[in-house]
């Protein structure tokens, strides 16, 4: 559901991000993936996605509201057609941990304090 004002994603890019070439299909999958996974997660129905560089590139950082994962859900979470979901197919982080690791980063998964998710793309790209 959006919310009043259309929005359903916050969406905070770094104005100082520095322009990098990554692939931008498997980009975009990969992000799709993490903001589809929080829609669902969050309740409030307004999870954060917050673009930034570090270090090694970027920081994609997808953030939801929900209930998180125990450990060890968050252990298995990224094996293929692993999901705890009714419907799905647990092909979606994944999908974006390889993603990342094909672009020399990676995806990590961290509970958010005050309850919720954090998965955090982090990216090399080529200036």
């Amino acid at each position: 559901d959006k919310q009043p004002d259309g929005t359903r994603v916050v969406v905070d890019i770094d104005p100082g991000a520095r322009p990098l070439r990554l692939p931008r299909r498997m980009v975009a999958r990969a992000v799709r993936s993490l903001v589809d996974n929080a829609l669902r997660a969050d309740p409030t129905g307004r999870p954060t996605l917050q673009v930034t560089t570090c270090p090694s590139g970027w920081c994609i950082c997808v953030r939801d509201r929900g209930p998180g994962m125990t450990p060890e859900v968050r252990a298995r979470a990224v094996e293929p057609f692993y999901t705890t979901r009714d419907h799905g197919m647990g092909l979606g982080l994944y999908l974006a941990q390889e993603v990342a690791r094909q672009l020399g980063g990676e995806l990590t998964l961290t509970e958010t304090p005050g309850g919720g998710l954090s998965a955090t793309l982090r990216l090399q790209g080529q200036d």
